[in-house]
């Protein structure tokens, strides 16, 4: 074992310069492989190990689970794709347990999977990477096909899926990928007031069965903080009357420069219930039934984003729902199969186009259907309502205003929607 990085000073009996000299100690580093290595396994590294030290785990695949309790570590792999910690179950990958965020653990250069050859009828549970208090940094790391099979849906600690975190957590260039959970999340799951900075990772084909915990295919976020950069979350799924296949959103949350693309599911690439900020972002090529691009009942802001080519029976765009606020600036929601935006609360579109966004089964409002509050400055309404296929299928093809609807708009273009530009009650087009 390499003991000659750790050392300490003797106190001395003497002060130098006013200052008795302490004990000080440095970070040790140990190595686990197969064969002549300090350890055979990381459960073994794991406990001799004391804060601040790092364990160099070489190449191959280490069937096990780990737990961490109250130890600053770093797991440190040789190589993403060829350093497997492949748990065994019936419980996480990976658990870490501390007190407090206090203690720091970083993964990285790992893939954690739960790949398991148990029956389907047994009671499978693998959650990848369960933070439970810890401050808990992830990088260059995959964490893949984690199972949570008819485990008890009451035992929400360890339901299944990539990511349950519950303390602080940042990920950077990494993936959650092709997780599965019938009572939880299936990709990443943020609860008792944890946080997560999503960086240049991926989060893709995961989902969520629609168990009793039944949001999010992709990312639950349920009253924590959700940071997400320079990400991708894309294909996945969750089970019908569940909601947010992509992102499901309980606590504050802010998207930058991200691709939100291809969720499938009842409702929503994005659903909102909390406070959400959308900039520089991509919500493209969902479907389902309603609202899959996004759905709002929280407060929620868009900024120079495209929400486009999305598909649905109606409201395939955005939905606003009581008492959501919405604000759209600077943004395109454009060539959405099913309505554009869909209004029951209060919204301001500013500086923003509305365009070529089609009726399907929802035959009232192609570009916006307004129940609620609707203000619109500096905007183009242009090229929605009817399939080219049915030119006089609908009514209010670029808006369509309900009795108990108030629209305020102020130069803003209205014009070249199908049958009509404006249709409904007490509203008529400048």
């Amino acid at each position: 074992m390499e003991y000659s990085q750790r050392f300490c000073l003797v106190q001395l009996p003497i002060l130098i310069g006013g200052v008795l000299l302490a004990q000080s100690v440095l970070a040790n580093k140990y190595s686990v492989c197969q064969y002549a290595c300090d350890f055979p396994t990381i459960q073994a590294a794991v406990d001799f190990a004391q804060n601040g030290d790092t364990i160099n785990i070489s190449n191959g695949t280490y069937l096990e689970d780990i737990t961490i309790k109250d130890k600053s570590l770093h797991l440190k792999g040789e190589d993403m794709n060829q350093t497997i910690i492949n748990g065994t179950g019936p419980v996480s990958v990976i658990m870490l347990e501390c007190m407090d965020d206090s203690t720091a653990v970083i993964i990285s250069n790992l893939s954690v999977t739960g790949v398991t050859t148990a029956p389907r009828w047994a009671i499978v549970r693998s959650v990848g990477i369960n933070n439970n208090q810890c401050n808990l940094t992830v990088k260059n790391t995959t964490i893949y096909n984690n199972t949570d099979i008819n485990g008890p849906p009451s035992d929400y600690v360890n339901a299944g899926g990539g990511l349950v975190t519950s303390g602080h957590t940042v990920m950077k260039n990494s993936s959650v990928i092709d997780n599965y959970s019938i009572t939880g999340p299936g990709g990443i799951w943020i609860t008792e007031g944890g946080s997560l900075v999503l960086k240049n990772s991926v989060i893709a084909r995961n989902v969520n069965g629609c168990g009793p915990h039944t949001d999010g295919g992709g990312i639950y976020n349920d009253g924590g903080d959700l940071i997400i950069i320079d990400s991708e979350i894309r294909d996945n799924g969750i089970g019908f009357y569940c909601d947010g296949s992509g992102i499901s959103n309980r606590g504050s949350l802010v998207i930058k420069d991200s691709l939100i693309s291809g969720n499938r599911g009842y409702t929503g690439g994005i659903v909102n219930d909390g406070d959400a900020e959308i900039s520089n972002c991509i919500i493209e090529e969902h479907i389902g039934f309603t609202a899959v691009g996004i759905m709002n009942v929280g407060n929620l802001t868009i900024r120079s984003s495209t929400v486009t080519n999305n598909s649905a029976a109606m409201h395939s765009g955005i939905e606003n729902y009581w008492p959501g606020t919405v604000h759209i600036l600077s943004s395109e929601i454009t060539n959405n199969d099913g309505g554009g935006i869909f209004n029951a609360g209060v919204m301001e579109i500013r500086s923003s186009n509305i365009t070529d966004n089609k009726f399907t089964l929802f035959s009232q409002g192609g570009g916006i259907y307004n129940s609620d509050e609707l203000s619109i400055h500096n905007s183009v309404i242009s090229g929605n309502g009817s399939p080219d296929d049915y030119p006089g299928f609908g009514e209010g093809g670029g808006i369509y205003n309900v009795s108990t609807g108030t629209i305020t708009a102020s130069k803003t273009t209205i014009e070249g929607n199908l049958p009509d530009n404006c249709g409904g009650y007490g509203y008529t087009c400048p």
